[in-house]
């Protein structure tokens, strides 16, 4: 699969970046769970003649799962709700963009 970057709708602009390697992280762990590593997603982004510091969203890494032969795209987004954060993140068909799986959890 393939972690794109977590869409951040709050103003500490660290939030992002660190969710999404956080995830990173956890779904290395299972051995059942192969996530595409930075490395072969800049090799995947030098072929399609984008930058290697292009930021990963939704619809790039969808386009880098679908020439890497990738089944699933992991996504997420941070939402500010009063002093705290709801995090949310949802598994994706790389083939045609349906939702498999999602949640969100509120952070205090």
């Amino acid at each position: 699969m393939i972690l794109a970057n977590f869409e951040n709708r709050a103003s500490d602009s660290t939030l992002g970046p660190s969710l999404t390697e956080a995830f990173r992280v956890d779904l290395s762990r299972p051995p059942t769970v192969r996530v595409l590593d930075p490395s072969a997603i800049s090799d995947a982004l030098k072929r399609m003649e984008h930058p290697t510091t292009a930021l990963l969203d939704l619809a790039l890494a969808r386009d880098i799962a679908q020439r890497e032969g990738v089944k699933a795209i992991v996504t997420g987004q941070i939402d500010p709700v009063g002093r705290s954060y709801v995090l949310s993140a949802s598994v994706m068909s790389a083939s045609d963009g349906r939702v498999l799986t999602s949640g969100a959890r509120k952070r205090v």
